[in-house]
C-alpha cells in the first residue's frame, strides 16, 4: 500500500482540490486529504487507488483516477445542486 499525501499531488490536482473547498465554505487549514494504492497483482504496475478526504465533521472517500474526477464528486458532496422552486 502507498499512501501520497495531499502536498504530494499533482499542482493542478492541488488547486482544484482547493478551489472545492473554498466554494464549498471548509476552512483548508483543517482538512486533510490523500490518495491510498493498493499494489497490483503485476509488481511495477499501479493498483487500484482512492483519495480519502477528512475535514471538522466530515470524512468521505473516493475512487482516485488520472482524471481527477474523484474532485467533481467531492464537489457534488459539498456544493448541492439547488433545485428550480
Amino acid at each position: 500500500m502507498k499512501q501520497t499525501p495531499f502536498v504530494a499531488f499533482p499542482l493542478a490536482e492541488q488547486e482544484a482540490l482547493l478551489a472545492v473547498l473554498l466554494q464549498a465554505g471548509v476552512a483548508t487549514r483543517g482538512f486533510c486529504a490523500s490518495r491510498i494504492e493498493w499494489p497490483d497483482a503485476e509488481e511495477g504496475t499501479p493498483g487500484a487507488s482512492f483519495a480519502l478526504v477528512t475535514a471538522a465533521g466530515m470524512c468521505r472517500s473516493y475512487p482516485a483516477d488520472a482524471a481527477c474526477g474523484w474532485i467533481a464528486e467531492l464537489q457534488r458532496d459539498l456544493i448541492p445542486v439547488s433545485s428550480p422552486a
